[in-house]
């Protein structure tokens, strides 16, 4: 008798401790904010050529009367173009406006203040790929824009978009043959070719040929039968830029490949010329995401 009655005593308090962890879980578990979500898969992205957007939608789980912020983390290397929120579609009173944060971490604001459980947003907003997000890439990173929304004081919601790809070029220098048997003030000439062989176009090319000081004189450089001049000169060092104008379709994507000719006069024994060849999100060296060098 004693031990059913133990039995049934157990039974009931573990009944009650249930119930009580379960409303315990409940009390430190708020109601998410917003649900998010992503109507249409985040589009790929390559580096330095040109944006595209992400489409976010968020629905109120509960009532404010605080409006609230939104937080959307891009990958490393990503940015925010500013200026691109547009509201495409929800409830006719709500708004979204930029709200600070940074090009890779941008804030925004969902307003009026007052609006009710069910209201939904639907927007976009175009995002860039610097030449951190390639080394990134390189190094591993996975890429997906993870949205956060928060009613001050009241909760919650976040959501993580599907993964998308990266692409970018992958340029290599075929530097000209070695001239032999020169005649010294003759002139000659050699090619020298550029070929993409990544997954991305690049919309620009850019170079840089530096010749010995007296040694060769360069008199022509042409591709495709055009004259390429220098955008600048320092020293012996010219830079050129080839720009989608010259470029095969406006870009130089995988298994394109541009052949130079230089036209040049020998004018001293065993001259070595350097080529450097990039591209990037700036014509200057410094701003290639990847540089390949070579001699002749």
């Amino acid at each position: 008798m004693k031990k059913k009655y133990f039995l049934k005593w157990t039974q009931s308090l573990l009944f009650l401790l249930i119930i009580l962890t379960g409303l315990s879980v409940s009390a430190q578990t708020p109601q998410p904010s917003f649900l998010v979500s992503f109507p249409e898969n985040p589009r790929n992205l390559t580096v330095c050529n040109s944006s595209s957007l992400l489409k976010v939608r968020l629905v109120a789980a509960i009532s404010s009367t605080t409006g609230a912020n939104v937080t959307i983390q891009l990958p490393p290397g990503v940015e925010y173009v500013q200026g691109t929120i547009v509201k495409t579609d929800g409830t006719a009173a709500l708004t979204i406006t930029e709200n600070g944060g940074s090009l890779n971490a941008p804030q925004f604001l969902i307003g009026p203040n007052t609006f009710q459980a069910g209201n939904f947003i639907e927007f976009t907003i175009n995002r860039r790929a610097t030449c951190a997000s390639r080394t990134a890439s390189i190094g591993g990173a996975k890429f997906d824009d993870k949205v956060t929304v928060t009613i001050p004081g009241q909760g919650t919601g976040s959501g993580t978009s599907s993964a998308y790809e990266l692409f970018y070029p992958v340029l290599s220098l075929m530097q000209p043959a070695t001239q032999t048997n020169a005649v010294l003030g003759r002139t000659y000439t050699r090619n020298f070719t550029i070929r993409n062989g990544g997954t991305g176009c690049a919309n620009e090319v850019s170079f840089s040929i530096e010749y010995p000081s007296n040694g060769i004189q360069q008199t022509r450089l042409t591709l495709g039968g055009v004259s390429i001049l220098p955008t600048s000169t320092v020293g012996t060092k010219s830079y050129y830029t080839v720009t989608a104008a010259n470029l095969p379709g406006g870009t130089l994507c995988n298994g394109g490949e541009l052949v130079f000719t230089e036209e040049y006069i020998v004018k001293a024994c065993s001259p070595v010329t350097n080529y450097s060849v990039g591209w990037g999100c700036g014509r200057e060296p410094a701003s290639w995401c990847q540089t390949v060098n070579g001699t002749a």
